[in-house]
């Protein structure tokens, strides 16, 4: 992710199950993996008014494929403001803030065992402490079903088998 592009969430509609699964491959498969600020805790973007738009495109329209204002809204750590904690009570950010702010923060799933951010923070130590995870083999798994996406990583030392079941719930 990044600051041109929706956040993971929002591209899957809003489905966290959907967002884990798209942390778990990027965390286990090859590459470096880049995290944009919100999406390891689930944060959708914002929703932001053409009187509120700062980028030239949403000016124009805040529905173009290019408006990344989006995208852009201030990370939400906690409920301590109507600002998330990105900065001071009284204080008029850059863009608005999300409304989910109050639902979805750093601070609420911070001591959350089953929360996206748990689960981001363990996939991370994980894939640190297992050099399979980053720079080890890789190989695919053939499965029958369309919907399921398998594979192992492994090195030496350990071996990972992932799958991805991307049917419907």
């Amino acid at each position: 992710g990044n600051h041109d592009n929706n956040r993971v969430r929002t591209r899957f509609g809003g489905d966290e199950y959907l967002a884990r699964s798209m942390h778990v491959l990027l965390l286990t498969l090859r590459g470096t993996p880049t995290i944009y600020n919100g999406d390891e805790f689930g944060m959708k973007d914002g929703q932001v008014t053409k009187a509120q738009a700062q980028d030239p495109n949403c000016k124009v329209s805040t529905s173009a494929w290019n408006c990344r204002d989006p995208e852009r809204t201030p990370l939400q750590w906690d409920t301590s403001n109507k600002n998330a904690g990105f900065t001071g009570d009284g204080v008029e950010p850059w863009l608005p803030v999300s409304d989910d702010y109050v639902r979805t923060n750093v601070a609420n799933e911070a001591g959350d065992p089953s929360s996206m951010l748990a689960m981001v923070r363990w996939g991370l130590k994980l894939r640190r402490e297992n050099k399979a995870l980053h720079n080890g083999g890789y190989e695919s798994i053939d499965v029958p079903s369309g919907n399921v996406f398998a594979y192992t990583r492994f090195d030496d030392a350990a071996q990972f088998v992932v799958v991805h079941n991307f049917d419907e719930a």
